[in-house]
């Protein structure tokens, strides 16, 4: 259903939200944060991942672009019980080809 932002309140907000079934969808998870890395220091990656913690994200989804490059970024990162993380080396991308075969033949031209 349509929810007009507007005259809806939070809490009608809210219910809307747990009545939409994405494929992943975490129950109580209000606000969550994606990012695509590549050869970022852990050090950085670690203050990233402590303030928005602090200011109340809850689930944070790291794709990293290069995961051979950024091993040890990805090491580090997943040991953060609030990081998924993501390496999009060619089996990651021969998975989403399989998942989202629209998606991805619109996207393809884009991801070289």
């Amino acid at each position: 259903s349509e929810i007009d932002i507007t005259t809806n309140s939070l809490e009608q907000l809210e219910e809307s939200a747990y009545e939409q079934e994405p494929a992943d969808f975490e129950a109580g998870v209000r606000v969550g944060v994606g990012l695509l890395v590549r050869g970022v220091p852990v050090e950085v990656l670690e203050s990233f991942v402590q303030y928005h913690h602090s200011i109340g994200v809850q689930s944070i989804m790291m794709f990293f672009d290069d995961p051979v490059e950024d091993v040890r970024a990805m090491e580090a990162a997943k040991a953060w019980p609030q990081v998924q993380v993501w390496g999009c080396d060619s089996k990651f991308w021969a998975g989403e080809k399989e998942r989202e075969p629209e998606w991805f033949a619109k996207w393809e031209p884009h991801l070289k």
